[in-house]
């Protein structure tokens, strides 16, 4: 994420001397494959990082959540698409996954990540606004709903209207 142009290798070398020099990170699995930081850590890096370097922040974000989805990690990837500051980019990642988050039983995740984009966002995918309203009818919600499941037949008929040729008065 870091250091894309990076020599194989590179990323599994420095993880082994941090968790060697016991630098605040803890490995995640057996195989010693996913490590995080130590939240205050993390959260400290970040801070340097916006004190130094603001503007690549969203440039970050989107490649770690790029990273996360090309590895199925959904939840991450979309926690990070959010954090680039991108709502339209990220409403894009997530409605490229939106049919396997919900076959994964992650619809109420998603309920709460589309709820962290803007309403004109997800009118402009209909999948995600439909999502949407499934996620309310399984929180009981039926008028959210409702809501936007007429928004997007709305949406579907001003398109419908868009697309018809002119009707030219008979000539």
């Amino acid at each position: 994420v870091v250091e894309p142009e990076a020599q194989p290798g590179y990323g599994q070398a420095m993880l082994n001397r941090l968790e060697r020099a016991s630098l605040f990170i803890v490995a995640l699995d057996e195989k010693r494959e996913w490590f995080q930081y130590h939240h205050l850590f993390a959260d400290f890096l970040r801070h340097i990082q916006a004190q130094t370097n603001p503007t690549a922040l969203p440039v970050l974000h989107q490649r770690a959540a790029f990273w996360f989805e090309q590895h199925a990690s959904l939840g991450q990837a979309f926690r990070h698409a959010l954090a680039s500051g991108d709502p339209v980019w990220a409403s894009e990642m997530i409605a490229r996954n939106v049919e396997t988050t919900i076959k994964t039983g992650e619809l109420f995740d998603l309920m709460r990540w589309l709820g962290e984009l803007p309403a004109e966002v997800i009118r402009q995918h209909p999948p995600l606004a439909l999502a949407y309203a499934w996620g309310f009818i399984a929180a009981q919600r039926l008028d959210d709903a409702r809501y936007w499941v007429e928004d997007v037949q709305r949406s579907l008929e001003h398109r419908e209207q868009s697309a018809a040729p002119p009707v030219d008065g008979g000539q």
